[in-house]
């Protein structure tokens, strides 16, 4: 029982199968002249499936197919994917490639529409027999319906039990003159602001986040990331901050009411040979952190479960003084060793997603590029 709507030699193609009926297909091609919508320019599609009629709308050319599923009463959607299927949920005779191009306005909504039978008596040349009449009365109850805008959820990333991302996937349709979001830091003083994870601010105890980045580095010592907010009365200190201290991960993570510092390698892993990467997952107070294949979980101290932080991530370093003689408006503490050091990453990154969404990092170090007061990367 599904509906599938994919894009194939450049028509449109929506599908509607209901478990014991053959499926059911509609396609439109382009208005233009060229037939397909493959064409670089923004598309309107739209499907409604109700349970005797799917209607597909692309660009205002309307189609619309019946379909007969006798043994189902209303329809129930247990899951959806966007830009593609997961591979444990590939649904058989479904053979397409997963979606490259630009998505917005990316909205499913669900209603639970009432199936109602009656009972007519009819009379044909003396004889007296029942017919069955399917009617469908559309009712929509606010409080079984939901409407799911996928692009907001998925950058705010409220959690697993609403919405997840996953792959190559950022929040900008804007072409990248770099190929690669790679990042080189060459001296250990230089850094890369990064816009705040709006999920960690919303308050909720059942935040989730989900980041991730790739490294290599021969440099035993450096700050990674930082993102944290000034010490305060009232919401504490809360910071998170992955740094590299003799060759070993750490993260260390405050959520106001008191640290952790967390050892997340057994080995080291500044070879400088081969890319290592780091996920990290939390809800709440609880989270893992996988390095290379390698889970560690963790638990912070205290009742506080928000992360809230206005400032932005840095990467590489933070606006640390140039010597001993100079100071700057920026706090870091105590607890993360290579800022207080005044050590900074060297090495590369690479794939850095903020709640499983790439912040364009290529995109970011352009337009930093010329206005980074404090250095350069190279």
């Amino acid at each position: 029982n599904y509906v599938h709507i994919t894009l194939d030699e450049g028509a449109v193609i929506a599908t509607s199968k209901f478990e014991g009926t053959e499926k059911r297909i509609i396609r439109i091609a382009s208005k233009y002249q060229s037939g397909r919508f493959d064409d670089d320019r923004w598309h309107t599609v739209t499907v409604v499936r109700t349970i005797t009629l799917m209607t597909l709308s692309v660009d205002g050319i309307n189609d619309e197919i019946r379909q007969y599923a006798p043994e189902i009463d209303w329809l129930v959607n247990s899951f959806s994917y966007f830009g593609g299927i997961a591979k444990e949920k590939l649904v058989p005779g479904i053979k397409v490639k997963n979606f490259r191009g630009c998505l917005k306005n990316v909205t499913f909504s669900n209603f639970i529409y009432l199936a109602k039978f009656t009972i007519s008596e009819m009379t044909t040349d003396g004889s007296i027999f029942a017919k069955s009449v399917f009617k469908l009365e559309f009712i929509r109850y606010e409080a079984d319906a939901y409407l799911i805008n996928f692009i907001t959820l998925a950058n705010q990333a409220y959690g697993k039990s609403v919405i997840r991302s996953a792959g190559d996937l950022s929040l900008s349709c804007r072409k990248v003159a770099v190929s690669e979001d790679t990042l080189s830091f060459n001296s250990g003083k230089h850094f890369i602001t990064l816009p705040k994870w709006n999920s960690m601010a919303s308050g909720s105890l059942n935040d989730m986040l989900i980041s991730g980045f790739q490294l290599r580095t021969q440099e035993r010592d450096g700050l990674i990331l930082f993102h944290g907010s000034f010490p305060s009365a009232v919401t504490g200190h809360d910071y998170i901050a992955f740094e590299l201290i003799d060759g070993h991960l750490f993260m260390i993570i405050n959520l106001g009411s008191g640290h952790i510092r967390l050892q997340t390698t057994a080995e080291k892993i500044t070879d400088g040979s081969a890319w290592h990467t780091v996920t990290l997952e939390r809800v709440g107070r609880t989270g893992t952190v996988t390095v290379d294949n390698i889970k560690t979980d963790f638990s912070t101290p205290g009742v506080s479960a928000n992360f809230i932080v206005e400032e932005p991530i840095y990467l590489g370093a933070v606006p640390w003084p140039a010597n001993e003689t100079h100071s700057v408006d920026f706090y870091v503490p105590h607890s993360i060793w290579s800022a207080n050091l005044r050590k900074g990453f060297v090495g590369c990154l690479k794939n850095i997603r903020i709640n499983g969404i790439s912040p364009n990092t290529a995109i970011i170090f352009q337009e930093q590029q010329k206005s980074l007061e404090n250095g350069k990367l190279a």
